[in-house]
């Protein structure tokens, strides 16, 4: 699972000839876009309000991500896209599946709600492992084959 996190400091001046000051409550917005190639379409995936200086995405697809920021300010003029930065999401194989637990008891108790103490593994034939049940005491047997006793 691959995020980013973007970050940035918002613009405190205004494009143009005059070049005048910006308040930080005149920014309404920033938007973010992601392509699949520099210069190509630029899909917006996200809109953040204006006093804010990070955003987090969604899972990544795999491939390559080129974000670009648009500052809207409260009159909805829109600035020009900001330097783009890229991040490539390398495909993943699979993870495999979780080793089995370990450690798995059982207990018996009876109609009063009374553990039943196991009863022994019966005795390997000669040549023969023993069961692979284990006990232990009060009442509960170890994963495996085994007989509990009634």
């Amino acid at each position: 699972m691959t995020t980013a996190t973007l970050r940035w400091v918002n613009p405190t001046t205004r494009a143009g000839a005059d070049g005048g000051k910006l308040a930080p409550r005149s920014i309404g917005a920033v938007r973010i876009f992601d392509s699949a190639s520099p210069g190509g379409p630029a899909v917006p995936i996200a809109v953040v309000p204006g006093g804010d200086e990070t955003w987090r995405s969604d899972v990544l697809s795999p491939g390559t991500h080129n974000f670009t920021l648009v500052w809207v300010d409260t009159d909805g003029r829109a600035s020009d896209a900001s330097k783009m930065v890229t991040v490539v999401v390398e495909a993943t194989a699979p993870l495999a599946p979780p080793s089995p637990g370990t450690d798995v008891v059982v207990e018996v108790r009876d109609a009063n709600g009374v553990i039943v103490p196991p009863a022994k593994p019966p005795a390997a034939p000669v040549g023969k492992s023993p069961a692979a049940a284990t006990t232990t005491s009060a009442g509960t047997a170890a994963a495996g084959t085994g007989t509990l006793a009634r």
